[in-house]
């Protein structure tokens, strides 16, 4: 699958209006991958053949072994052997450095999923306290109850009662739910 996307997704420092714009298209040369690209770009494809060691061999080894047998059994093999043969410290340094940053950035993606299920989580249980809170002030006000003494039995603050009684009677029938949008958006 290919992807058009916007190179400032991949600034350091994000920024909402870049001064200049550019869209790249993202391909994927993952084995099984735009084969016809593969077969007509050797280069690329002993690229994707020798990442491809890496990861493999990671999943085994320690990364700085992993990559280390990588380059000597791609040259062995006839995979980027002028390459590698030529630069094969500063190759296995920046193979590292990337295999490191990919595995960096999974594990931050992963957390970041992670932190979005605990702020939906969190969300929850604030609406649900919201939920219960409105309720409350419903039964109390239907009980002839005055700001006052609901903020005292709620042990909330008054001007926090006063501005919850005020949404509910300019709002009849909403739902605690909708009152609670109403009051977020306010």
């Amino acid at each position: 699958m290919d992807l058009l996307t916007p190179l400032s997704e991949a600034f350091e420092k994000p920024t909402d209006e870049p001064e200049v714009e550019l869209c790249v298209t993202v391909l994927n040369i993952n084995p099984g991958n735009n084969r016809e690209l593969m077969e007509s770009c050797r280069l690329l494809k002993e690229y994707m053949l020798y990442v491809e060691r890496v990861r493999s061999y990671a999943k085994e080894i320690p990364i700085r072994e992993a990559v280390d047998r990588a380059v000597t059994d791609s040259i062995r093999d006839g995979i980027l052997v002028e390459f590698l043969t030529k630069y094969r410290a500063e190759a296995i340094e920046v193979s590292i450095f990337e295999y490191d940053e990919e595995t960096h950035m999974r594990q931050e993606r992963e957390e970041n999923r992670e932190l979005g299920r605990e702020e939906g989580r969190e969300e929850d249980r604030m609406e649900g306290e919201w939920t219960k809170l409105v309720s409350l002030v419903k039964k109390k006000l239907a009980k002839g109850l005055n700001a006052t003494a609901i903020a005292d039995m709620l042990e909330e603050p008054e001007p926090f009662i006063k501005e919850l009684i005020k949404l509910i009677e300019d709002n009849p029938g909403k739902t605690e739910q909708e009152l609670g949008k109403l009051y977020k958006d306010k």
